[in-house]
């Protein structure tokens, strides 16, 4: 949802091992990796801007937990892996994929 505040309400929607695609502002680092004075560097604005492609695997706290690697075994055991966690105040926009 853009511009709508995501809480654990909202991912209700959504089943676990479900695919998505999450818009989300991580942190970053200044453009120009040089020294800059106080006021320079305060008023710089960038945004980190990621979209990710990932399984849904809840909401914990104000944590939203995704997977991005899925796999059955041969036994029919679905294992997953390279768990992330996005603070639910980052996420910009998500839907089905």
């Amino acid at each position: 949802m853009n511009g709508e505040k995501m809480t654990k309400k909202y991912f209700k929607k959504f089943k676990i091992g479900q695919r998505i695609e999450v818009t989300w502002l991580d942190s970053n680092t200044r453009i120009k990796e040089e020294w800059a004075d106080a006021e320079e560097f305060t008023k710089e604005n960038s945004k980190m801007i990621i979209k990710s492609v990932s399984y849904f695997y809840g909401i914990v706290g104000k944590q939203l937990n995704i997977a991005s690697d899925k796999m059955i075994d041969k036994k029919y055991v679905i294992l997953i892996n390279r768990k992330m966690t996005i603070p639910l105040g980052c996420v910009i926009k998500v839907r089905k994929k």
